[in-house]
């Protein structure tokens, strides 16, 4: 109906207006409102998008979601070292590096022994050698 392409706005957001926009991960959006919010500082934990090394999922089983893994798991290297992950994992990484790119004024700190962190810690240096 017309009263409904009035909501989902479909040219687009409103001029003066903000498109607060998805990802990927709960975790993911999470950051986006949280910066829309105005935080700027962001420990990130638990945002691994890889497995243990027998492809277990660190956090466990997620509510009505199957296992990425089992839909072929890969194996990647990244900074020397190689890690066990998911396709999707993979695209979820990526976007998540992609999502925090317009947010130049934050701080990200990434924990734990993951995919996520290793690719973070290899563009940190990409970054800081192109400088």
């Amino acid at each position: 109906s017309e009263a409904d392409r009035d909501i989902i706005a479909p040219d687009g957001p409103d001029p003066g207006n903000f498109l607060l926009a998805g990802a990927g991960t709960v975790g993911s959006r999470a950051v986006n409102l949280l910066f829309l919010a105005g935080y700027r500082t962001f420990s990130i934990y638990g945002m691994d998008c890889s497995f243990t090394d027998d492809g277990q999922m660190w956090a466990g089983a997620h509510a009505s979601k199957a296992n990425p893994i089992d839909h072929g798991k890969i194996e990647t290297w990244c900074d020397g070292r190689k890690f066990i992950t998911a396709p999707l994992y993979i695209t979820y990484a990526n976007a998540f590096f992609d999502s925090i790119k317009v947010m130049p004024d934050a701080e990200f700190r990434i924990f734990g022994d993951s995919l996520l962190r290793a690719m973070a810690g290899q563009i940190y240096k990409q970054t800081r050698e192109a400088a």
